[in-house]
């Protein structure tokens, strides 16, 4: 097994049906489709959400014991950012870096600050500048060939180019990898598939307001883009090399987004500031902001104003003001009125308690009829209620030691419904208002992605098959226990039979969690904060 690698390339946001939509311009991605093991593969709640999916892809653990549900984590009523140092549980390719191989990983979120192991590593986008990768050195032969973490411009011109640009130079830091290391394990994360969804996604579906058909060939040509690296890869490798191809979730456009804060204050459990605003009445400040964004000045600006540092300096702070005046409600409540409130996007309800709240009002013993009053109301709402799947109790969506850090109640939200964080006086905002705005148009759904080739992996459908699978299936594959922190399990009927991962007995090891360090700089949080702002994610 000293020889032996194995490839996964995650391709963020990516959803099954939109790679056959595209299958006849994607020529590497259609050999898998054809000759290779194929499926959906499954996300994991809170959201789905990025961080806590790439987490739990990483740690092969739920959210209940990796302690991710979000980019932030709750402290009181702050939301503060998290980062690599937030994880306890260990990720596969440190167990296997341990064991003696030599790995390499690209861009996977909530990597930073970059840890020493046997081979490099490269943080993701959501990293702050500084130290990025290790070793070092790497690093500087990455800035050498110009290598880019993430897209940081749509152009209203050419909007796919810096994406695609970023595909290209991924691409160029893989291969500076697989020339400088004699490696067993590579992982790499293209990130360009997301941030177009999250620009086009009303391309999916032609009945949605926005749907635009031109916006399909910018996507397509964001995937092909990815096809191309991966077809160099894949010819740089071998088609014997397992090689899966995976997402964190899949997408899909977004026809509202939903108030929960505003919905629970119908219902009694949450209220408002005495000074809260009319969301009908804004601010001239946000007036101006909402209006230069419809007119897409802000955003022509900024284009041109990329190579000038004082210009750029004055749209980010415009765009970082109106930010930071919209989201100042998202953590504000009459806490002495408000028993429960909405903390995280897309649907994660906390209880005022006064345990882990500073004005906290619901004691322990109020909590488990307090919960089950919220869900029973909630699910029976007549405008939310037909737009969630359900709302859930913490402790049937989670298990083990970090349970507590996740929302009380998990609403799970039908495909197109955005629950929002903040508060405004009406329940919801339509796709037409949100693109207006310059907010996303596009989000997660449960259903990704999963697609693996190689001389040992069998043609057949996959079904069944989640996130938490990717590590111990790895590990096994390595020869290695099988920490018994894993939910998921080794996703062996992929692989032929006769096959040595077919044949060898799963063994399992005591886990061992590393234990939580928060130091990084409040410096190196706050750049973390903004590039996940950029993104529309806070």
């Amino acid at each position: 097994m000293e020889d032996e690698q194995f490839v996964v390339i995650g391709l963020d946001g990516v959803r099954l049906d939109v790679v056959r939509r595209f299958a006849d311009a994607l020529p590497n991605l259609s050999a898998f489709l054809n000759d290779g093991a194929v499926g959906t593969l499954q996300s994991v709640l809170p959201g789905p959400h990025s961080s806590a999916a790439w987490t739990s892809f990483s740690t092969g653990a739920n959210a209940g014991r990796h302690g991710i549900g979000g980019w932030r984590r709750k402290d009181g009523y702050d939301f503060l950012s998290v980062t690599g140092s937030d994880i306890s549980p260990p990720r596969f390719w440190r167990t296997l870096s341990d064991a003696g191989k030599t790995v390499g990983v690209f861009n996977i979120p909530l990597t930073s600050p970059p840890e020493p192991l046997n081979g490099a590593l490269v943080t993701s986008w959501t990293s702050a500048s500084g130290q990025y990768a290790y070793p070092t050195e790497f690093q500087a032969e990455l800035e050498r060939i110009g290598y880019q973490r993430k897209a940081d411009f749509y152009s209203p011109d050419d909007p796919e180019e810096e994406l695609v640009d970023t595909v290209e130079k991924r691409g160029k830091g893989i291969e500076l990898f697989c020339d400088k290391y004699d490696w067993n394990l590579l992982v790499a994360m293209f990130y360009s598939t997301e941030q177009a969804h999250h620009q086009f996604a009303p391309f999916i579906d032609p009945d949605h307001p926005l749907h635009d058909p031109e916006e399909a060939k910018s996507v397509k040509r964001v995937y092909q883009a990815v096809d191309k690296q991966i077809g160099r890869l894949r010819a740089r490798v071998g088609d014997d090399t397992p090689f899966v191809i995976m997402s964190d979730h899949g997408f899909c456009p977004v026809y509202e987004r939903i108030y929960v804060n505003r919905i629970l204050e119908e219902h009694g459990y949450y209220t408002p500031p005495a000074d809260t605003t009319d969301s009908s009445n804004p601010s001239i400040r946000l007036q101006l902001i909402d209006t230069l964004k419809r007119s897409d000045i802000v955003r022509s600006a900024f284009r041109r104003s990329s190579n000038v540092p004082v210009l750029n300096d004055i749209v980010k702070s415009i765009i970082s003001s109106y930010r930071d005046e919209s989201q100042q409600k998202s953590l504000s409540a009459d806490w002495s009125e408000t028993v429960a409130f909405n903390g995280y996007a897309h649907g994660g309800i906390f209880l005022n308690t006064e345990a882990h709240n500073p004005e906290g009002i619901v004691g322990a013993d109020e909590v488990d009829d307090l919960v089950d009053d919220i869900i029973t109301d909630l699910e029976a709402d007549d405008y939310l209620g037909p737009r969630i799947e359900g709302a859930f109790r913490r402790e049937d969506v989670f298990d083990g030691e970090n349970v507590e850090l996740m929302p009380h109640i998990i609403l799970r939200f039908r495909d197109g419904y955005l629950g929002s964080s903040g508060y405004e006086q009406r329940q919801s905002r339509s796709a037409s208002e949100l693109r207006a705005n310059g907010d996303t148009v596009g989000f997660h759904t449960m259903d990704g992605l999963f697609l693996a080739s190689g001389e040992e992996i069998r043609a057949t459908d996959v079904d069944g098959a989640s996130i938490l699978d990717i590590a111990p299936t790895v590990l096994h594959y390595f020869d290695q226990s099988v920490p018994t922190h894993y939910d998921g399990d080794v996703l062996d009927e992929v692989f032929k039979p006769g096959t040595h991962i077919r044949e060898r007995s799963i063994t399992h090891v005591e886990s061992e969690f590393t234990d939580i360090d928060r130091k990084q700089s409040s410096t190196d949080l706050d750049e973390v904060e903004q590039r996940l702002q950029d993104m529309g994610y806070l």
